[in-house]
């Protein structure tokens, strides 16, 4: 009796899972799944409010002109998310109920975007993907996280879907709103700078006809960047330039370079390094307040270091920062060429002392891409679930790092000049003595899960470039592909792999992976046909 009630219980699920037969009731049912999973995160997870959650609330404050809003010190954002956090009502009601809703509006829908790019490859591959889209959480993960990395994850699905109908339709205006999206991922990230660009390039080397469409878009992108560096520099007060509108990229660049430099920065490298570190020597002891304005803020365990230990030890202070490279005196460092020299010139130096770094040890470049790599393929991504939970107060192992378990410290210090609905909306959730510990544990297994299908998902990515040219799919495919290769090279060049920055590209490599399932079943069902026939 129980092994028939097993049979009917196992088929039962399976018809509730299976595609309903029609491109309607497919997206009816998907619909459904989508809405149970945002639903899920939306009752189980707090609001995530992280350190840097707080440069965007700040930089939109000023947007608004409120004098309490500091976008000078927090130049290095660009206006998109913090001009989301003004059109969903978080300072006109004091919430974040609306964005909230705007960014679970955003999670439902992806895993239907993800149906319709793929339905012309096969209405069952469309669905499986998107079905596996919706189990995977991907889309859900970041819905509650006063962070741009939501959007961001969506975005590149609407990115793709737009892409889509422009392969297959060759309709100009396709091309359009796919510059639209590019657009809105550069006002999101600066780290999308230059995809625009990469992926027009794409289009026209696949559709040689559209290439005045094409001009014209880069011509509008390019207007609209003109007039995004000259918001940023209105508000921020800092001249720019396009490629580092924020004036970031030396310093991502240096973020690797200096913590894998082994105490290799040194003056004989080049003129760069050698002014770097002038001014690092000859600035420092005129500018002791520099530790206290440092982007991350000192516990009282890295106060006693830096003003116990090297409080009339400046070379000390020198030897250590350039020779034991950590975060703290990264930020250290940043700091004080801010405070001396001004971001632009800054980040130019940094971006400069890089280079001669590589240059005179190209190991180390070697190095940083293949880990970041890797890391990108590898990540764990249950440490993201667990950061909506407080961390245990855990000192430093050494006074002079910076650790991940301070960022909650500086996330709760950062929420006290804020309105107390937007704190108490922070971190709640029903039945915290139940939930936390489900959260954690539930964490632990998806974190397991993502874990084994993660590097399956990225391999079977990496197989599915080469069949571009067999299919009339190829140029979707491909295109995912550079979108993706653009989005980990960036992440691991200019940045460390932090597992929300993963997700972004993820359901555009499960996307290829599903292209590549379809093509080679139909492979093998065209063999197995012509076998028989000739039996």
């Amino acid at each position: 009796m129980s092994e028939a009630a097993a049979g009917v219980g196992k088929r039962g699920l399976t018809q509730v899972l299976a595609p309903a037969g029609t491109p309607g009731g497919d997206v009816r049912k998907l619909a459904v799944f989508s809405v149970a999973a945002a639903a899920f995160v939306l009752i189980f997870f707090p609001v995530m409010f992280a350190p840097d959650s707080k440069s965007y609330i700040e930089f939109a404050k000023a947007l608004l002109g409120d004098p309490s809003g500091n976008a000078v010190i927090n130049y290095y954002r660009t206006p998109g998310y913090p001009a989301v956090l003004i059109a969903t009502g978080v300072f006109a009601f004091n919430s974040f109920i609306g964005l909230i809703f705007f960014q679970t509006a955003s999670a439902v829908v992806t895993p239907l975007l993800i149906y319709g790019t793929l339905k012309r490859i096969g209405k069952t591959t469309a669905y499986y993907c998107a079905l596996f889209s919706i189990i995977s959480l991907i889309p859900y993960v970041n819905m509650k996280a006063v962070l741009t990395d939501q959007l961001a994850v969506f975005a590149h699905v609407l990115l793709i879907r737009a892409l889509s109908e422009f392969f297959y339709t060759n309709k100009s205006r396709y091309l359009y709103a796919s510059s639209a999206v590019l657009f809105f991922m550069y006002t999101l990230r600066p780290s999308a700078a230059m995809l625009a660009y990469l992926v027009i390039f794409m289009a026209v080397v696949l559709r040689p006809r559209m290439i005045i469409h094409a001009l014209v878009c880069v011509v509008l992108i390019l207007a609209a960047s003109k007039g995004l560096s000259h918001t940023q520099n209105r508000i921020t007060g800092f001249s720019n330039t396009y490629v580092s509108n924020v004036n970031l990229t030396g310093k991502m660049l240096f973020y690797n370079a200096y913590h894998s430099s082994k105490g290799l920065i040194a003056e004989s490298n080049g003129p760069a390094s050698k002014e770097l570190m002038e001014v690092f020597k000859h600035e420092l002891p005129h500018r002791p307040d520099v530790l206290r304005l440092s982007v991350a803020p000192l516990d009282e365990t890295q106060k006693q270091f830096f003003y116990g230990k090297y409080r009339n030890d400046m070379k000390g202070l020198e030897k250590s920062a350039f020779g034991s490279p950590a975060t703290t005196y990264y930020y250290l460092i940043w700091t004080l060429l801010d405070e001396t020299i001004g971001p632009e010139k800054s980040d130019a130096l940094m971006l400069k002392t890089s280079v001669e770094l590589f240059r005179a040890h190209p190991g180390i470049f070697a190095e940083i891409l293949l880990r970041n790599l890797t890391g990108y393929t590898l990540t764990t991504p249950s440490l993201y679930w667990n950061y909506v939970d407080e961390y245990p107060r855990i000192s430093p192992v050494k006074p002079n790092l910076y650790t991940v378990y301070q960022d909650n410290q500086d996330a709760a210090a950062s929420m006290k000049n804020m309105p107390r609905r937007l704190m108490r909306e922070v971190g709640f959730t029903p039945a915290p003595r139940l939930f936390t510990p489900l959260r954690r544990l539930f964490s632990f297994f998806w974190g397991i899960f993502f874990q084994v299908f993660r590097p399956v998902v990225f391999l079977m990515m990496l197989c599915a470039a080469p069949i571009f040219t067999r299919t009339k799919h190829g140029p979707l495919i491909l295109t995912a592909f550079i979108i993706v290769a653009y989005q980990a090279g960036v992440t691991s060049v200019f940045n460390t792999c932090l597992p929300r920055y993963v997700y972004h590209t993820f359901l555009l490599e499960l996307l290829c992976a599903a292209a590549l399932l379809s093509y080679f079943f139909k492979r093998i069902m065209e063999k197995a046909k012509k076998t028989n026939e000739k039996n």
